[in-house]
């Protein structure tokens, strides 16, 4: 499984993720979401995010999701971008937005999409399972 998630998009529509942002910083969201619940998911992770990342860098790893900021593009043109270059690749790709632009544009290459909440739902479900079993 490729998973592409709109970052911005799921940190703002996650209210814990959000609240999360407020109370220290933009930044700090990105890694408590891809250190505390990214880390379950199987298989080739990636968040785009809007902006630069703080330190200069283009990417960075956090375990083992690949972080990717957009500047000076946009995140959604990125989203795109890895969208069309993983569609070669074996195994199944999904986006996970609630932005209707990246939602259809992924629909039109066959490609499944998720939106925030019901990825948010179907993560702390396993996270539950995983921390009870």
């Amino acid at each position: 499984m490729i998973c592409i998630i709109d970052g911005d998009n799921v940190i703002h529509r996650i209210k814990e993720l959000r609240e999360h942002m407020e109370k220290y910083s933009k930044d700090d969201a990105i890694h408590y979401f891809a250190n505390e619940y990214l880390q379950i998911l199987k298989g080739e992770i990636y968040l785009i995010v809007d902006g630069a990342n703080p330190c200069g860098l283009n990417e960075e790893r956090i375990g083992k999701v690949k972080v990717v900021y957009s500047y000076p593009k946009e995140a959604d043109d990125i989203i795109k971008e890895f969208v069309r270059r993983k569609l070669n690749k074996k195994g199944e790709i999904l986006v996970i937005s609630g932005d209707n632009e990246i939602k259809t544009f992924a629909k039109n290459l066959k490609v499944k999409t998720e939106n925030p909440i019901d990825f948010w739902k179907r993560l702390n479900r396993k996270l539950k399972r995983r921390n009870n079993g």
